[in-house]
């Protein structure tokens, strides 16, 4: 799991150095930054991204890495009637999740004064399952986000909460919401 985490990390790290190389022809803005994310089952972790978007067109492309730790939980013996053999055997999973995310998605921005704007997105998600329960390691979904960028000359930095709602994977979590600050290069 260390491993994938780190190869991912670099990846985005990789791209992230791309998107400054090709700031220089001006054709295209990139943005890197990390922050926290929430999950169901109370889970806490981290995510960590990279994006580009061309600056004439409406679109951003997202590659980002989800991490969520074990969730920590007391054991309580109780006694079961008969009726819980019967039950589905379906477990929540309850150990470490870490997902690779691709996102492209249409960007509208709102121009509030000088060097303020609120960036909108919305468009469909891709994730892979790096590190998690057994069982599919894709899932496909829906995400939607805001971001407040305060421009700082020609860069900027951004404030951003994204929801992702996922379908197609073997356990929770079903959707999540990384709140992360970044810098646009």
């Amino acid at each position: 799991m260390r491993r994938r985490l780190c190869e991912s990390l670099a990846l985005i790290l990789a791209l992230g150095a791309t998107l400054a190389a090709a700031q220089t022809e001006g054709g295209i803005v990139g943005t890197a930054g990390g922050g926290l994310l929430f999950t169901v089952l109370g889970r806490q972790g981290f995510q960590f991204f990279a994006q580009v978007a061309p600056r004439r067109l409406p679109l951003v492309f997202d590659a980002s890495i989800q991490s969520a730790p074990p969730v920590q939980y007391a054991i309580v013996e109780a006694p079961c009637p008969a009726v819980c053999a019967q039950t589905s055997t379906v477990h929540p999973y309850w150990g470490a999740i870490t997902t690779l995310t691709l996102a492209p998605a249409l960007q509208l921005t709102e121009h509030n004064g000088p060097g303020l704007s609120m960036l909108y997105r919305a468009g469909p998600a891709v994730s892979a399952l790096l590190d998690g329960p057994p069982g599919p390691t894709t899932m496909e979904g829906l995400r939607a986000g805001v971001s407040l960028r305060f421009a700082v000359g020609s860069q900027a930095f951004l404030i951003s909460g994204d929801y992702f709602h996922l379908w197609g994977g073997s356990a929770d979590p079903r959707w999540f919401v990384p709140v992360t600050i970044g810098w646009q290069f």
